[in-house]
């Protein structure tokens, strides 16, 4: 169990040994500037700009960034710099993608084109926002808020296992996973109650690894431990869970938000499951907030 982001600081800087390249799509933003300048003065990551030189001039002279000696593609649109920057990908000369201005749906259905270079075979590509509430001794990972909107079951054992990947890299041994519903017992007119109990017996039979699972758990019972006490809730996972399942984008993408915007969580966003790691965060998040999310992505590769 890590307590936040600066024991995640530590173990992006033993991964990034020298600056990780990251590619970095129509980058004329600020905030994102910001970040990336912080990264390269603390010799993390050695940015690919790709987008039109006007405006990430302009962008960057805006917050005082100098980016002279920064690698530049130029592109003369959107969706050429995504291309650019997926060869990248495919010939293996980045370690990474960041989403600049750029919507994200349209970005997600560039990179997930088959052939491209980002997907990995059958390989499920997710969401996992990593963040800190002050209320909690630890820190929670929502999967998926970015990707993929309507899971069946065995996609969600996929967005489940890139989100006990990500937490093995950060030194969990056995990540205590909730997979989330309304009520906390298998309940037929609420079918995600019946899936979500199969997916946890897969996980007692050994089907899935690396972790311990349980389902369904509504949110008070998954993570804090005298609501589990109060409903009879019993289990390792009930009241502990480091790794929450929402079981459609809406779900997980409105836990993100109100953890984003309504508590006072330090948190970052990062997309796995492709064959680089992808920061896909939104033009209102904060610097620090790109930061953490870089942070995430080197702390998870190889």
């Amino acid at each position: 169990m890590i307590a936040g982001f600066s024991r995640i600081e530590e173990l992006a800087r033993a991964k990034a040994v020298d600056p990780i390249l990251f590619a970095c799509v129509e980058p004329h933003e600020p905030a994102l500037l910001e970040t990336l300048a912080r990264t390269v003065r603390e010799s993390l990551v050695k940015p690919v700009l790709i987008g039109d030189e006007q405006q990430i001039t302009q962008a960057a002279d805006k917050v005082g960034i100098d980016i002279k000696g920064w690698e530049l593609v130029r592109s003369a649109e959107p969706n050429e710099s995504v291309y650019t920057a997926l060869e990248l990908v495919k010939g293996n000369k980045v370690g990474g993608l960041v989403k600049g201005i750029f919507g994200v749906t349209d970005f997600l259905s560039l990179i997930l084109e088959r052939n491209q270079g980002f997907r990995v075979g059958k390989n499920l590509v997710s969401g996992i926002m990593a963040c800190k509430v002050d209320q909690l001794d630890r820190m929670l990972f929502i999967c998926d808020p970015v990707v993929n909107p309507h899971p069946r079951m065995m996609d969600l054992v996929a967005i489940l296992n890139n989100g006990v990947t990500l937490t093995h890299k950060l030194g969990y041994e056995q990540p205590k996973v909730a997979l989330l519903a309304a009520v906390e017992v298998i309940y037929p007119q609420m079918p995600v109650t019946t899936t979500e109990a199969v997916i946890a017996k897969m996980a007692d039979k050994g089907q899935i690894k690396g972790c311990l699972v349980d389902g369904p758990l509504s949110m008070d019972v998954a993570l804090i431990e005298s609501a589990a006490k109060e409903k009879s809730v019993r289990g390792e996972v009930a009241g502990h869970a480091d790794i929450l399942i929402g079981h459609n984008l809406a779900v997980s993408y409105g836990i993100y938000k109100a953890f984003a915007m309504y508590t006072k969580s330090e948190y970052g966003l990062v997309t796995l499951g492709g064959k680089v790691p992808a920061v896909i965060t939104s033009a209102d998040d904060s610097a620090q907030v790109k930061y953490n999310s870089l942070l995430l992505a080197i702390a998870s590769l190889k």
